[in-house]
């Protein structure tokens, strides 16, 4: 299981961590399983730092529609994405870009700037 989380349905929150390489067929699961968790409206912290390889450019547009088909009739929480080189930042900044009308996404070097950014949001899912 290459991501791994936990959620707090009290502050509304999802923490992620990948442990290997993400690809769609990962993203896919780990989104599957917040819905069945209820946790899909929830803001979300994901530490891919230590993933090694970040999901392909050419699976952005097939997580976009992802994105898009589980957001229907709601949006989605803000997701803070942890990255640790250029490329990670940049497929990040793509994908937030095509979902950015369902779900806010930025990725963040720092995690201390990731957390407050979550935080100045409010509580989780609170921006429909």
């Amino acid at each position: 299981m290459p991501i791994i989380s936990t959620v707090d349905h009290e502050r509304r929150m999802v923490e992620s961590l990948a442990v290997g390489p993400v690809t769609y067929a990962h993203v896919e699961s780990h989104l599957m399983r917040l819905k069945g968790w209820n946790a899909l409206p929830y803001d979300e912290i994901m530490d891919v730092r230590g993933s090694g390889a970040l999901f392909m450019p050419g699976e952005v547009e097939q997580i976009a529609g992802l994105f898009r088909k589980l957001s229907e009739g709601s949006r989605r929480g803000r997701n803070a994405v942890l990255v640790s080189s250029d490329f990670a930042d940049s497929v990040v900044r793509q994908l937030a870009m095509l979902i950015g009308d369902v779900c806010e996404m930025q990725p963040f070097l720092d995690e201390h700037e990731a957390r407050e950014w979550l935080a100045a949001k409010g509580d989780g899912g609170s921006s429909t």
